[in-house]
C-alpha cells in the first residue's frame, strides 16, 4: 500500500508537472492563451509594469508605469556606514532616519505605459 501511494506521488507528481508544462507551451505558442502565466513563470528581471495611484478630493488618478530595465548597480545609501566587507556580503549601519541602506547607482529610467486615468469623485 505504501508502495502504491509513493508511486502514484513520484510518478504522478512528474508526470503532471510535464504535462502541464507542455500544455501551457503549446497552447501559448498554438493560440496565444495563457500568455499572462506562461511569462510569469520565466522569472525575468527586466520590463516590469505597476500602477501608481493618486487619491485626493477630485477623485482616483491611476498611473501606469513601466521599467524597461531594473536597477542592477548598487550604492550604499546616505547616512549608512560600512562596518564590515566580508566578499560579496556587506555589513551595514543605519541610523534612525538615515534613508535606504542602498540606493540605485543610475537613476532608474520610468515611463507611463498610457495616459493617466482619472475616476471622479461622487463626493458633493
Amino acid at each position: 500500500m505504501l508502495l502504491f501511494i509513493a508511486e502514484a506521488g513520484l510518478v504522478g507528481g512528474l508526470l503532471g508537472g510535464v504535462l502541464f508544462g507542455a500544455w501551457m507551451t503549446v497552447t501559448n505558442k498554438l493560440f496565444g492563451w495563457h500568455g499572462n502565466d506562461v511569462f510569469s513563470s520565466q522569472a525575468i528581471a527586466d520590463h516590469k509594469c505597476f500602477l501608481r495611484m493618486h487619491l485626493d478630493a477630485s477623485g482616483l488618478t491611476i498611473y501606469p508605469l513601466k521599467i524597461a530595465k531594473v536597477c542592477r548597480d548598487w550604492k550604499i545609501g546616505e547616512g549608512v556606514g560600512v562596518e564590515a566587507c566580508d566578499g560579496q556580503t556587506w555589513k551595514l549601519r543605519a541610523s534612525r532616519g538615515s534613508g535606504a541602506r542602498y540606493t540605485p547607482a543610475q537613476p532608474i529610467a520610468v515611463e507611463l505605459i498610457e495616459e493617466p486615468i482619472h475616476i471622479p469623485s461622487h463626493a458633493a
